[in-house]
């Protein structure tokens, strides 16, 4: 996923994908229930249990949505969502993640 981001991104935004990246990795994700296709997972710290952030995730779909509201708001993918896809073997950024002006390619 990272070196797919290096590619696509533009050099500051693939800057800030690369932090998600690295603070997901101290993030645990624990299964806490399934809903017809959507899975919902929990997701904190190894050190802040009490502080908890709620992914819901449609694995046919490749979709996801987390109670932190990153993606809604700054349009790139939270360290939360990144570490559900890691637990649930998905490993390439899917193309609905990716918003053009963020990319090499956008047109100014």
């Amino acid at each position: 996923m990272e070196k797919q981001a290096a590619e696509i991104y533009t050099r500051n935004l693939f800057s800030l994908f690369q932090d998600e990246i690295f603070e997901s990795l101290v993030l645990a994700v624990k299964h806490s229930e399934d809903n017809g296709g959507t899975g919902t997972y929990e997701v904190a710290r190894f050190d802040e249990e009490h502080k908890v952030y709620f992914v819901a995730l449609d694995v046919s779909e490749q979709t996801a949505t987390c109670s932190c509201k990153m993606f809604e708001f700054e349009g790139i993918l939270c360290r939360h969502v990144i570490a559900v896809f890691k637990a649930t073997n998905i490993f390439m950024l899917p193309e609905h993640y990716v918003f053009k002006r963020w990319t090499k390619n956008a047109k100014g």
